[in-house]
């Protein structure tokens, strides 16, 4: 289906948002929370088509000076935010339907997981630095789970289960590692073998742990699973028929660039796959464990967020144009990818989609709009029923 393209719609709201100098500044060119796409005319003919639901920028959601945007999640009417600041830094909060904008929660930074508990926040750390992992509350109480490993830094976040699971750097030796805790003060435990493989994205079914690293031996991605519960001397398998990108010989394409994300046991995969001097960007789904399977049709771009809901999952891009912006795909790879980009404005280089979270019918999309001087985020919405 073919979808009409709502550019002077989105050139509005975005040269209104772009007006707003405060942090939770709303201008009445943004639409209100609550309003969605208008209604096709009940007196059109029956075999026409309707117009294609279309974004929404959510009024009070903009935060200006942000140097970069460290996590997006949403869960019961609220939306958060972690993002690294020119005036302002740590976790915000913004209730749907309530006036006024976002306001700051809490004040670390770092990658965050929305639960029904609260926000998990996991601090990046680094080198010569100590990582911490905090449940935050509605209050903006933190309870510190227990997570202080010196000199680490936490590269991913997710609760699976009753398990916090993250995968970190240890920079003292460059080792990778994985470590899953609980949501009570206790001890986090590793999970498999330490890697000295880069490690570049990680996912959990909730019974396997998934890790691709960059090989050591040849130019390529390499996929390892363990299982979630296994001790620290596990040793790491060989994922079952992983697609492979690897540079045996001169002449065979690969892949160093990579990320695996899913739902439950739902699993998707993308690469940047360099081959004789060209790149190009090539997609795989995993549906309940039945071998992974190409997927045409998305853009060949780099993705700048993706999110995986069981059914289906979304891609959304930086740099693209706007129609091109967001990617709806089936998780078993059934039917070809859609583009649900409508109402979204040409991007620039580095301006598009840095985050996705879902609530019910609603798909929430954080758009960073980059500018050197200081960007701004602002939340934007589609129904996708």
């Amino acid at each position: 289906m073919k979808r009409p393209i709502a550019l002077a719609l989105a050139v509005a709201v975005f040269a209104a948002l772009a007006a707003c100098g405060s942090s939770g500044g709303g201008g009445d060119a943004q639409v209100a929370d609550g309003v969605s796409a208008d209604a096709p005319d009940s007196t059109a003919d029956a075999d026409v088509e309707e117009p294609a639901p279309e974004w929404h920028a959510l009024k009070g959601t903009t935060l200006e000076g942000v140097k970069s945007v460290k996590g997006f999640g949403c869960a019961e009417g609220s939306i958060f935010l972690d993002i690294d600041g020119l005036q302002e830094s740590g976790l915000f909060v913004k209730k749907l339907g309530e006036e006024g904008g976002f306001s700051n929660l809490f004040g670390g930074e770092g990658l965050i997981s929305v639960i029904p508990q609260g926000v998990l926040l996991a601090s990046f750390g680094g080198e010569n630095q100590t990582s911490s992992v905090v449940l935050v509350d509605e209050t903006g109480a933190a309870n510190d789970l227990g997570f202080a490993f010196e000199q680490t830094e936490v590269r991913a976040l997710q609760f699976v289960g009753n398990f916090v699971v993250t995968m970190s750097k240890d920079w003292a030796v460059a080792e990778y590692m994985i470590h899953r805790g609980g949501l009570t003060t206790g001890t986090f435990e590793q999970v498999g073998k330490r890697l000295n493989e880069t490690a570049m994205s990680t996912y959990s079914t909730g019974e396997e742990v998934y890790l691709l690293t960059q090989l050591n031996e040849y130019s390529g991605t390499g996929c390892r699973q363990v299982g979630l519960t296994s001790i620290a001397e596990a040793e790491w398998a060989e994922c079952s028929g992983f697609p492979e990108y690897v540079k045996y010989k001169e002449s065979d394409a690969y892949s160093v660039k990579a990320a695996i994300f899913g739902e439950g046991s739902q699993l998707a995969l993308w690469f940047r796959v360099s081959d004789k001097g060209e790149k190009s960007w090539v997609h795989y789904v995993n549906s309940a464990g039945d071998g992974w399977e190409e997927v045409a049709g998305f853009p060949n771009a780099e993705p700048s967020a993706w999110l995986h809901s069981g059914g289906d999952y979304f891609v959304g891009y930086k740099g693209v144009s706007g129609v091109k912006a967001v990617v709806q795909a089936d998780a078993d790879g059934a039917n070809a990818p859609e583009f649900i980009g409508e109402g979204l404005v040409d991007a620039s280089e580095d301006s598009g989609v840095v985050g996705f979270c879902r609530m019910g019918s609603m798909l929430y999309a954080a758009w960073l709009d980059f500018n050197l001087a200081g960007s701004s985020v602002t939340v934007l919405r589609v129904s996708i029923d």
